[in-house]
């Protein structure tokens, strides 16, 4: 199991955040309803599966998850979108937001969530944990049996390639030892990060499995040779594809599915923002910290009579400085 502290820094700036936005939608015309929405969009997203109505989208719901949770059909029977809201339950308690939260008939929850603001796994890991526990611990009271606690499992689609390594598109991660023996102490918290990008071509007949075919739709969705070939694979894409039309084609939805993602683009710059400015002050208070003790060890060093060219080789400081400190001691 890969240690996920051990992954490369993603070198995310704002620009990339608004060169990812502007990519996806500059060419959107949203009173154009001839032309499909992205099934990537968040809003387009939550509106093709966020039903637990056969009728509506269960169907494509129930496709969905049966490839990225690789279960079959019969073990997700029954299942309930709930309100994509967790509020804290004590005073201070964050409140999260999930793109879908689905609970099973065994009662396990998961939380599908659409990622394409360019945000790279080591600036999401902290997030995806802290959401993970507090799905896993949702309405169960306080002195409650642990048997009743259910099964959390987090569901990430993300554009990003960040296992560059790994040719799956989907990995799992659960509590396992470190040193390498394959046993899993628990099932009860999962993340699956099923990476988009890994789909690269709209017909690819060699990886045609369901996962596949569902990456397509995400990425290639919003053209209708695509979708009208999905749609002919069984009944839970063709509900994906006639839920995606019927958005696609309601001039009011797609005005709504263009705000949300400029909602979550400057979102995203904010964040950046504060985590930049985070570090730059960390950075400040650490050079400041460095500066210090090179300076209280020149100061004890002459005290010794230490000569100054010895003194500014041991401190990393220049002659100048030291000569300067000799003058104010």
């Amino acid at each position: 199991m890969m240690d996920m502290t051990q992954l490369p820094i993603d070198p995310m700036t704002a620009e990339s955040i608004q060169t990812e936005f502007y990519r996806q939608y500059r060419s959107i015309d949203i009173h154009d309803a001839s032309q499909l929405l992205s099934p990537r969009l968040d809003y387009v997203f939550k509106r093709i599966f966020g039903s637990d109505d056969p009728q509506i989208s269960g169907l494509a719901l129930r496709g969905l998850l049966t490839a990225v949770l690789e279960i079959p059909l019969e073990r997700i029977r029954g299942l309930t979108v709930r309100n994509s809201e967790i509020v804290g339950d004590v005073g201070g308690d964050k409140t999260i937001r999930l793109d879908l939260l689905v609970r099973l008939e065994d009662g396990t929850r998961v939380d599908i969530e659409m990622q394409m603001q360019g945000l790279g796994l080591e600036m999401q890991a902290r997030r995806i944990c802290y959401y993970l526990c507090r799905l896993y611990t949702m309405e169960v009271p306080a002195g409650s049996e642990y048997a009743n606690l259910h099964p959390a499992v987090s569901i990430v689609f993300t554009d990003r390639i960040l296992f560059p390594d790994e040719p799956k598109a989907l990995r799992t991660f659960r509590f396992r030892p470190t040193d390498g023996v394959p046993m899993d102490l628990t099932d009860a918290l999962e993340l699956r990060i099923v990476e988009m990008g890994k789909c690269r071509d709209q017909d690819d007949p060699v990886n045609d499995n369901r996962l596949m075919s569902w990456l397509r739709f995400f990425r290639y969705g919003d053209t209708r040779e695509v979708s009208a070939m999905l749609a002919k694979k069984d009944p839970a894409f063709a509900q994906a594809v006639e839920r995606l039309t019927e958005i696609s084609q309601d001039e009011r939805e797609r005005i709504q599915a263009y705000e949300r993602e400029k909602a979550l683009l400057w979102d995203a710059m904010n964040r950046y923002n504060k985590e930049q400015q985070a570090r730059e002050i960390a950075e400040a208070a650490r050079a400041e910290g460095v500066a210090e003790v090179r300076y209280q060890m020149a100061s004890s060093l002459l005290e010794s009579g230490v000569s100054i060219d010895l003194i500014a080789k041991a401190a990393d400081l220049p002659v100048e400085e030291i000569e300067k400190l000799l003058r104010t001691s």
